[in-house]
């Protein structure tokens, strides 16, 4: 699943990303994605749902439906853990704009 980008940890600290999941838009969102998997993981189907975790960041603050997936906690992690390893291999992730979603300076 190469094409799994889930929200960097970073974005938790961007001020403008914790604004717009505040929002009624993310509200609304979360609502519909959660529907659609029924409550439960779309990952690994067995456990309840409880986070989002984005596929892309084409859209970023401007989400389509398909664009995110409901997940437990675990495999939000798994998902995370493989876009790390990913992104050491093909650089941050960036909005449609081009402009780096996280710090490019090397950890």
């Amino acid at each position: 699943m190469s094409s799994v980008k889930p929200v960097p940890a970073a974005c938790d600290r961007n001020p403008e990303y914790a604004l717009y999941r505040q929002s009624e838009r993310w509200r609304k969102l979360r609502i519909a994605v959660f529907l659609r998997a029924k409550g439960k993981c779309e990952i690994c189907r067995r456990a309840d749902a409880q986070e989002l975790a984005h596929l892309t960041y084409d859209r970023i603050f401007n989400e389509l439906l398909t664009d995110v997936l409901a997940c437990c906690a675990r495999c939000h992690r798994e998902l995370d853990a493989r876009w790390r390893n990913e992104r050491h291999q093909h650089g941050p992730a960036r909005d449609a704009g081009g402009a780096a979603l996280e710090d490019e300076s090397p950890s």
